[in-house]
């Protein structure tokens, strides 16, 4: 039975030091524990210099060794096995960006969209489609003879038709429908445009969007549209007052359109 080159005592199965090539035993097979005189250079561990030791050791001299431990060498043989040594520091995973999600994610909201523009055409673009075809000069016409029926219906004088205030009603008008709101603006200085500032004058206007009750696509001619707006100012106080004043004079009707929507303007002059 072999002994330790070191201590003398019987071994077994004796650890051979790599590099003096001594028999020891499992208490002096480390190089600094029997003394080795083939062991590399080493520095204190945890020092930089034998830091670069082992890495100069690694690049030149000790080419043929690998580490086994962290300051320890052994030759490299077609055989050994190499341990993967976990890094003192872990490493955080990046992550991974979830790509299939957000195309999926992606896809579903433009779906969104696009049944939401489907549905907002046939709702809103399919009713102006349909009431694109109602004359506005028809229209013009039904709600002046609207307004005079009413009138004739209470016994108040028949209104004319005048040029002028069909002038100023209709560019009024236009300028609602533009800005897609109601309002009188500066109805003195149109009336004053026309020089009928010493006339007793009055205006009413209002909107109606035609095409859809409810989202169901319905047609309305010329008389309808008239009557939706001649009921409308009849249930408004001011406007029925101005609408229904019991004095002769004249009036003129402005339409126009935006869309779907209707924008009516009507000026009276009376006395």
């Amino acid at each position: 039975m072999p002994n330790c080159e070191c201590c003398g005592a019987e071994v077994e199965l004796p650890f051979k030091c790599n590099f003096c090539g001594r028999l020891l035993c499992i208490e002096h097979r480390l190089p600094e524990n029997h003394a080795c005189r083939g062991q590399p250079p080493r520095k204190p561990l945890g020092s930089w210099d034998s830091k670069k030791t082992i890495e100069r050791a690694r690049r030149h001299k000790w080419s043929n060794m690998e580490t086994e431990g962290e300051f320890h060498f052994k030759k490299k043989t077609p055989f050994s096995y190499k341990t993967e040594r976990r890094p003192y520091k872990t490493e955080k995973r990046k992550k991974r960006i979830p790509v299939r999600k957000i195309a999926s994610a992606v896809t579903v909201i433009v779906g969104f969209l696009i049944i939401g523009l489907v549905i907002g055409f046939f709702l809103g673009g399919f009713g102006g489609l349909i009431t694109s075809s109602v004359s506005i000069s028809q229209t013009k016409d039904e709600l002046f003879k609207g307004i005079n029926e009413q009138r004739i219906n209470l016994g108040l004088p028949i209104l004319g038709n005048d040029s002028a205030l069909v002038s100023i009603s209709n560019s009024w008008s236009n300028q609602l429908a533009s800005m897609g709101t109601l309002t009188h603006g500066d109805f003195e200085g149109r009336i004053a445009s026309i020089g009928y500032s010493y006339y007793s004058c009055g205006e009413i206007i209002g909107s109606f969007t035609s095409g859809s009750i409810n989202g169901i696509p319905t047609t309305d001619s010329p008389s309808e549209l008239a009557k939706e707006f001649v009921v409308m100012w009849l249930n408004s106080p001011q406007h029925r007052e101005i609408m229904l004043t019991a004095s002769s004079g004249f009036m003129g009707v402005g339409l126009s359109k935006s869309g779907s929507t209707f924008y009516g303007v009507v000026d009276f002059r009376f006395g």
